[in-house]
C-alpha cells in the first residue's frame, strides 16, 4: 500500500519508528532500515537527553530524521515504477532502459545519500 509520509509521529513522550513511523513499499529495500537507523538516532537523542528532557529528545528524534525517511518512503514509491516500467517488455527498449536508469552514474545519483548515512554519526 502506497501512502505519503505522515507529517507527525511524536507526540508528547510517545513517538513512532520504523514502519508504524514512515511505513513504505518494498522498492527500495529500506524497512528494516528504517527502524535500524531510528533507532540509533533515538537513543543517541535519549542518551543526550536529561530524565526530565524525553518529551524534547523525542521532539529532536523526529526531526532529525522526517526529511531522510520521508526521502526514502518516496524513493521507494518512485521505484515501483521504474522496477514496473514498459520498456522492459522488448529486448530492445529494455537494453536502453537499463543503460539509462541502472548503470552505475544514474544510480550512484540516486543512492549515494541513502547509503552513506551514518546513524552513529549523523548530527541529532
Amino acid at each position: 500500500m502506497q501512502r505519503e509520509p505522515i507529517a507527525r509521529w511524536t507526540q508528547g513522550r510517545i513517538s513512532l519508528l520504523g514502519d508504524a513511523a514512515h511505513a513504505t513499499l518494498p522498492f527500495l529495500a529500506q524497512g528494516a532500515v528504517h527502524s535500524i537507523e531510528d533507532g540509533m538516532v533515538l537513543s543517541r537523542c535519549l542518551e543526550a537527553a536529561s530524565a526530565s528532557g524525553v518529551p524534547a529528545a523525542l521532539a529532536r528524534y523526529e526531526a532529525v530524521r522526517i526529511e531522510r525517511t520521508s526521502r526514502m518512503v518516496r524513493g521507494a514509491t518512485a521505484n515501483t515504477d521504474r522496477f514496473h516500467s514498459r520498456e522492459l517488455a522488448t529486448e530492445a527498449s529494455a537494453e536502453l532502459y537499463l543503460q539509462r536508469e541502472w548503470s552505475a552514474e544514474p544510480i550512484f545519483e540516486r543512492y549515494d545519500w541513502l547509503y552513506s548515512y551514518d546513524a552513529n554519526t549523523a548530527p541529532i
